[in-house]
């Protein structure tokens, strides 16, 4: 993280009109800033943590004794991280390796008796009827959040082993879906789509299912947030947010991207600057990992992360150039 700290200090020493530009752009929508304290570290906690959670790494365990912790806020959204890198080897209680033979099991066991396997005989449908295609079909939510709400449900039962075939055959049912209710109800006009996978995440059911809802007011919680800011944004400095947003955060090195499409990590994305639609990814740690994704720090302070953001969007990028290389030796 002190990399971006480091690009900014280029740009207030730069003469260039560029780097000035960018610091302005970045000044409008970004606060980032370090602090740090020393500590008294026990011999014996220093060896522990040298062996059990730092993996015999010295300069993490020297590290432990002044940590440098890195703040960045949003001043549009009003959203903030806190990046410590020791935080990624703390200690966690009953933590195993995530592995795919685990999945498997949790897969075959759930299968005997999925009511998503079953969904013609274990799952509501719209008034309007079913929706169905080679690779999904929808359900209404049984348990809705909303008025319209509902589940577009895999035909594979497997919660990760599925095709790109298969995930884009579910996104386009799901605009069907938005479609469809949109024709009915056309005072419905505000979607949002919601995906959890496996229990650690939150998932009631093993199969994979995306959640989708419309609704008649407004978008749902944090993207009415988003939604708002951007058009403050827009009314205080005549300047479209998405636009700055994806311009800064390409010139620091966050983003990464593929045709007209556009991921920043942590931060969002649009696909169009005037009308943008998001894709918010959330880690949510090892799928069998005994520690929670969700405490008081995340909902009450700052959430914090333990990768640093610009090695995210490297790796990203990475994986889009190689998927690319692939699409063009068949």
């Amino acid at each position: 993280m002190k990399e971006l700290l480091d690009i900014t200090e280029t740009w207030k020493s730069s003469t260039q009109q560029k780097h000035k530009s960018l610091l302005a752009t970045f000044s409008r929508i970004f606060r980032i800033t370090e602090d740090g304290c020393r500590m008294k570290v026990p011999n014996m906690l220093r060896l522990k943590a040298c062996k059990e959670w730092l993996k015999g790494n010295e300069n993490l365990v020297d590290m432990m004794e002044l940590q440098h912790v890195t703040f960045v806020y949003n001043l549009v959204t009003l959203d903030n991280i806190t990046y410590n890198v020791l935080r990624a080897s703390r200690p966690c209680s009953g933590a195993s390796q995530c592995d795919i033979n685990w999945i498997d099991s949790l897969s075959d066991e759930s299968a005997k008796q999925c009511d998503l396997c079953n969904y013609k005989q274990y799952t509501a449908e719209d008034i309007f009827g079913r929706l169905e295609s080679e690779y999904a079909y929808t359900a209404a939510n049984a348990f809705k959040m909303d008025a319209w709400h509902s589940m577009v449900i895999f035909r594979t039962h497997h919660p990760v082993n599925w095709s790109l075939a298969e995930l884009v055959g579910c996104f386009e049912l799901i605009l069907q879906w938005f479609e469809k209710v949109h024709s009915l109800s056309p005072v419905h006009r505000y979607p949002i789509i919601l995906w959890d996978s496996l229990p650690a995440a939150g998932s009631s059911q093993i199969h994979p299912h995306i959640h989708m809802m419309l609704n008649q007011e407004h978008y749902s919680g944090e993207l009415e947030r988003w939604h708002l800011s951007a058009k403050q944004y827009n009314n205080k400095y005549n300047r479209d947010y998405w636009t700055d947003l994806l311009e800064v955060s390409s010139a620091l090195g966050v983003s990464a991207t593929l045709g007209d499409a556009t991921a920043v990590v942590n931060l969002g994305s649009s696909s169009d600057p005037h009308q943008p639609a998001f894709a918010r990814i959330v880690p949510r740690g090892l799928s069998n990992n005994a520690r929670s994704d969700v405490c008081s720090l995340e909902l009450f302070a700052s959430p914090s992360i333990s990768v640093n953001p610009l090695t995210t969007a490297s790796l990203l990028q990475a994986t889009i150039s190689e998927n690319l290389m692939s699409e063009e030796k068949l």
